[in-house]
């Protein structure tokens, strides 16, 4: 799997690409679809709906 689009708390989509860090209650994930982007880390709380 290498996108993922989820819904914020705060109303905002956002889509998460490259491979994921998943952690006890964080997600870690690229912001563009090539090696070019920047690496971000949402928390789950954050996240009220996961489309895979």
């Amino acid at each position: 799997m290498t996108e993922l689009r989820a819904m914020l708390s705060t109303v905002n989509e956002i889509t998460m690409h490259a491979e994921f860090t998943v952690g006890r209650d964080f997600i870690i994930y690229g912001t563009a679809k090539d090696h070019s982007g920047k690496w971000a880390m949402t928390p789950f709380a954050h996240i009220v709906q996961l489309n895979v």
